[in-house]
């Protein structure tokens, strides 16, 4: 596995926590469709279902990671993902980014970036 791999995963080890401990109750991780992409997370609250991507970075630029053509991605596999499990509740589509740096580590959670 290589060292970029090895970050994005430990950022969404990190997410998970973090949004385990708001709360959030996870359903799905690392969820593939194929050639159509991945799911970082998947978590469901009292109301929705909600589609975590999880952007890691060793500096401030996770925030600029999401552009127009990633959440249409995203959107596309949200669709998806409720089809085949059958869920029928709202759903929204967040971005948690992870900065690990030494010594400084932050977690900024933007809720709704579909919205």
């Amino acid at each position: 596995m290589n060292t970029t791999v090895k970050l994005g995963r430990c950022g969404e080890r990190i997410a998970a926590e973090f949004l385990g401990a708001h709360g959030l109750v996870l359903l799905d991780s690392n969820w593939r469709a194929g050639r159509l992409g991945e799911l970082d997370l998947v978590f469901k609250d009292d109301t929705s279902i909600i589609f975590v991507e999880v952007k890691t970075r060793r500096s401030d630029s996770a925030s600029e990671a999401v552009d127009y053509r990633k959440l249409a991605q995203l959107q596309r596999l949200a669709q998806l993902w409720l089809q085949r499990h059958t869920w029928g509740h709202t759903y929204r589509i967040d971005m948690v980014c992870v900065t690990i740096a030494p010594r400084l580590g932050r977690i900024l959670w933007h809720q709704g970036i579909d919205r």
